[in-house]
């Protein structure tokens, strides 16, 4: 009997021991297989990321190709725009360019249209309006302050002139003439008193050789008509016998009142209302033309400056 206990105790024993054993190949079977998904999870995640890695340097370097692409199209497209800009600025330079010199040769026909005109004008105006005078500045130049001036009388072409000849009666002041010959004695400033060389300005004439100023002075008469002296002498500040009104009574030259060779002229004392006249007839000292001052007024009056300098 008790041999019987031992073995079924035995047996027992054997039994739980073969159950522990079978409970620690159980633990062992699922730690390993822990053990194994563990690692098969690990080299999951490592190919996993390492896909993510490759996917990533992937996308890095398609961006960065991209971000290349894209900046290599924007440099094309703004070399394109430069390019187009510079075509259009040069295309704008060359059309106004071309525009200067269309402008400025038209300009320069229109010039020379203008010379054109205005030579056929002065040569139409020189053998039509002037026949016999001899001008020697263009005609229609402006006469300026301070510049010389000889001037002609219209009806006998003569140009008024003065010298240190002097009357033998009258004032006995140095003559003023009409003279034939060209010379220095013929050369006048109009020194301005008022208003300008334009018509209605008030002038004095300075006689350059001289010094001296001409005079129309109602106190006296000339030797050869008896109308009123007109001589040379120094000038007395202020006192207006020496002073003469610029009448323009015609001209072809524009419409300023600008005093201009070629112009149709008398010169009237203010304060007298004498103008300063010349005729056919000569003095007794030098023999040459008469000028005088004249209270009537006639085509004798009229006088043209013919040269400036």
């Amino acid at each position: 009997m008790k041999k019987k206990l031992n073995e079924l105790e035995r047996i027992k024993q054997a039994k739980i021991k073969e159950d522990e054993e079978r409970k620690l190949r159980g633990i062992a079977e699922q730690t390993k297989i822990k053990r194994e998904e563990d690692e098969r999870k690990k080299i999951e995640d490592a190919r996993r990321a390492a896909e993510e890695k490759i996917i990533k340097e992937a996308e890095a370097r398609a961006k960065e190709l991209q971000d290349k692409e894209r900046a290599r199209l924007e440099a094309e497209a703004l070399k394109k725009r430069q390019e187009e800009e510079a075509r259009k600025r040069a295309a704008d330079e060359l059309a106004a360019r071309q525009r200067a010199e269309a402008e400025e040769a038209a300009r320069k026909r229109a010039e020379q249209e203008r010379i054109n005109r205005r030579e056929q004008n002065r040569a139409w105006l020189q053998n039509s309006v002037y026949p016999g005078v001899p001008f020697y500045t263009a005609l229609g130049t402006q006469v300026l302050p301070g510049r010389m001036v000889k001037i002609a009388h219209w009806n006998t072409k003569m140009v008024l002139h003065s010298h240190g000849n002097r009357y033998d009666t009258g004032s006995r002041n140095s003559e003023v003439t009409g003279f034939w010959v060209r010379d220095d004695n013929d050369w006048f400033t109009l020194d301005v008193i008022q208003g300008g060389l334009q018509n209605n300005g008030i002038i004095a004439f300075r006689h350059i050789l001289t010094g001296g100023s001409i005079i129309i002075d109602p106190n006296y008469r000339s030797p050869t008509t008896n109308q009123f002296e007109c001589s040379n002498r120094g000038r007395i500040a202020n006192n207006d016998l020496w002073y003469f009104r610029i009448t323009i009574e015609s001209s072809w030259f524009g419409e300023d009142d600008k005093l201009r060779v070629g112009d149709f002229v008398k010169f009237i004392n203010p304060s007298n209302n004498l103008s300063l006249h010349s005729h056919n007839l000569r003095n007794r000292v030098t023999q040459q033309q008469e000028v005088t001052g004249y209270n009537n007024r006639d085509s004798n009056d009229m006088w043209i400056i013919i040269e400036t300098k």
